[in-house]
Formats: structure tokens, C-alpha cells, sequence
């Protein structure tokens, strides 16, 4: 219709560089205690800034992975994180995307990619991804969890 042809002019007249970075909010976490906090934080920032509908947490793996010489207290902190995300998502309508390193586990005959803090960390999202190559090809096998449902699937990305 004319009227939204009208709106996109007026969108694509304002749309730059800039007028897209100055609505990214981002947040430098060196270590998990930070982490926590800010994730502590983050339903009053959201608050505040009702329209953000993405948080993405890069490399939740990272602050985890050293200093944690009591793997119970990791598995509570990480445990209570996804809980916390997860009540976030719900509450601030909201997409939580967390990546997550992946590393070798060597077996007897074969080696596997899992994920760097352990398989039951995985299944505290509703879909995972795992990107990955094959010869050249760059391929997404992905994962949907749920109670109810498991799919895989996977495709080539161009």
C-alpha cells in the first residue's frame, strides 16, 4: 500500500551506519563474577529500554572455563544463568542467543566436538545450532530440543 511504501522512504532516509550502532548496547564482561552481575542487571536495563528484543551473549563458555576449580559451583552458576536468561526472554519478550565454544573430546577410536561446558549445558536452550565445515562448505546442522520434540536437520549455506 502507498502508506507503508511512504514509512519506508522515511525509515530508509534516516537508515546509516550510525543510526544503527547507536541502538546496539554492549557490554564487556572480562570474567564470569562480571557476567553475573550484568546479567543480574539486565531485566532493569531492559526495562528501561523496552524496545531491544535480541541479547546475545558471545562465548558464554569463556568466563567459565578457568579459575573453576569446584566444577559443582560452575554447574550451579551456569544452571542458575540459563535460568535466569531464560526468565528474561519471558519476561522482556525478548531472544537470548548465547554461543558456546566447542572442544575435542578424544575417544579410543574417533574423536567428537562437544560442547565446551558439557552436554547438559546444551540442553538448556529450546534450539540449538552447530555450525560447522565440511571440505570447503560451510555447513549448519541444527538442533531443536524440547519435550516434545526432536529435529535435525541440516543445510549448506551459501
Amino acid at each position: 500500500s502507498i502508506y507503508l511504501f511512504s514509512d519506508h522512504l522515511k525509515a530508509l532516509e534516516t537508515f546509516s551506519l550510525e543510526s544503527i550502532l547507536s541502538h546496539i548496547y554492549y557490554f564487556r564482561c572480562r570474567d564470569y563474577i562480571e557476567l553475573l552481575a550484568q546479567v543480574y542487571l539486565l531485566p532493569d536495563f531492559l526495562s528501561e529500554h523496552s524496545k531491544v528484543r535480541l541479547v546475545v551473549v558471545d562465548g558464554i563458555a569463556f568466563p567459565f572455563r578457568h579459575d573453576f576449580e569446584d566444577l559443582s559451583l560452575r554447574t550451579r552458576l551456569l544452571n542458575g544463568l540459563a535460568q535466569q536468561l531464560i526468565i528474561i526472554a519471558n519476561d522482556h519478550r525478548a531472544a537470548v542467543v548465547l554461543t558456546n565454544q566447542m572442544t575435542t573430546r578424544i575417544g579410543q577410536r574417533q574423536s567428537t566436538l562437544v560442547p565446551a561446558l558439557g552436554e547438559s549445558w546444551g540442553h538448556a536452550a529450546t534450539v540449538r545450532l552447530i555450525f560447522h565445515w565440511d571440505n570447503s562448505q560451510r555447513l549448519r546442522a541444527s538442533e531443536m530440543c524440547s519435550l516434545q520434540l526432536s529435529l535435525r536437520m541440516q543445510m549448506v549455506l551459501k
